[in-house]
């Protein structure tokens, strides 16, 4: 698996160039299953497999050429070359020191001083998680040192690796710094918070590889609710939504057990959709399999039999504006705008609900969840509502309390 290689800008292991950001990695960093060190010569024939196994519609540098070179001696030369400049690190199987790849940082060739993500695998290593813990293991390191944001390139094509980069936290930006008769290399951006680590992140992830190991047909996995709006607390849910294709065979109630099963610190929300649903949302709001795991519900529905959740109405909103990917492209790109003046009229029945069978709290928080954006109608996190429930009178909540109450 690899990030920059796909992309075609990086200068690979051995590098000379150093990296201009202050953030210098150790010569070593341990993780569960994996050992990241300086790399060697002898880790050259490695190093020579990987540009043997790569994808042919990787720029033509990246591949071997007409004579058969990059060399193994080519290669070993470079790595004693660079030894003391270079940030990628050989990654290594702690229980019998296989190499298996490398990870660690390259400068941007745009010419700014910002590092980018680098990482590969070779073929027989992929599928198993490695990739995505070795660039934590290097984003933590970064994170630490007072990196402040980190790149990665990918091409378009490379899906296994853009889902690693997404459950990194890296956004594609919407720039594009390379293309070739193949596709399009995307840049991606991680703002980093200073040896901050996402609270619910790691039990996301487990949620994501049951879905990925069970799903074959799984389009994303996206986090909502206070994980994307903000305001992550010691009360939140895990909230999810994932979209699939393909599912008329799918055994949703054991998919349901599964999810209940992972356990983990916070309660899980979770609903599955079709994604073609997701892509032009609309009545009747309807959904594969709901799993909330608080009280052991597991609720499987088929799409022909009328009924939905009209919470879908702000769960599409939510994660389309502001969704944080885990598994697949970036929200935008696969669920549709919801028409705002549907979600205006969710939100007041949501708050006329409230009014009647809870407490004012709560009336407010659930009326007054997403934080309004260019692309979501109306809407604000939890943690804009006062101790009391109270919502300053700016705020568009604010107006469709005055217009329900009125």
């Amino acid at each position: 698996m690899t990030v920059s290689d796909a992309a075609g800008e990086d200068p690979g292991p051995g590098t000379g160039r150093p990296c201009e950001n202050a953030v210098v990695l150790p010569g070593q960093i341990e993780t569960e299953r994996l050992v990241l060190r300086r790399q060697r010569g002898s880790d050259a024939p490695v190093f020579r497999q990987l540009w043997t196994e790569r994808d042919p519609r990787v720029p033509v540098h990246r591949r071997i050429d007409a004579s058969d070179r990059p060399s193994v001696e080519d290669i070993a030369a470079d790595i004693r070359s660079s030894a003391a400049t270079s940030q990628l690190l050989t990654v290594e199987l702690k229980d019998t020191g296989e190499v298996i790849g490398y990870c660690g940082l390259v400068p941007s060739r745009d010419g700014s001083s910002k590092d980018e993500l680098a990482f590969e695998l070779l073929a027989a290593s992929h599928g198993r998680g490695y990739a995505t813990e070795a660039s934590r293991a290097v984003l933590e390191r970064v994170d630490g040192g007072g990196g402040t944001r980190l790149r990665a390139t990918v091409w378009d094509w490379n899906i296994a690796s853009r889902r690693v980069l997404a459950r990194l936290g890296f956004r594609e930006t919407g720039e594009v710094s390379a293309e070739s008769p193949h596709g399009r290399s995307l840049v991606t951006a991680l703002s980093l918070g200073h040896g901050r680590v996402e609270p619910w992140r790691e039990q996301a992830e487990a949620v994501a590889d049951v879905l990925e190991r069970l799903l074959p047909d799984l389009v994303g996995v996206d986090m909502r609710g206070s994980a994307a709006l903000g305001g992550f607390g010691p009360a939140s849910d895990l909230d999810v939504l994932a979209l699939v294709e393909g599912t008329s065979a799918t055994d949703w109630a054991a998919v349901g057990s599964e999810l209940l099963a992972t356990g983990g610190e916070r309660p899980l929300e979770l609903s599955i959709v079709d994604a073609r649903q997701a892509g032009a949302p609309s009545e009747p709001w309807q959904f594969l399999l709901h799993v909330g795991s608080a009280d052991g519900r597991v609720v499987v529905r088929g799409l022909d039999d009328g009924v939905g959740d009209a919470d879908l109405i702000a769960h599409y909103a939510v994660v389309r504006a502001v969704g944080r990917p885990l598994v697949g492209p970036t929200p935008e790109r696969v669920i549709g705008r919801v028409d705002p003046a549907v979600l205006l009229n969710y939100l007041v029945n949501e708050l006329a609900w409230g009014s009647e069978a809870a407490d004012e709290r709560y009336a407010v928080l659930n009326a007054c969840r997403p934080l309004p954006t260019p692309r979501m109608g109306c809407c604000a996190p939890r943690s804009t509502v006062g101790a009391g429930g109270s919502i300053g009178s700016g705020s568009p909540c604010w107006s469709i309390l005055r217009w329900r109450l009125s």
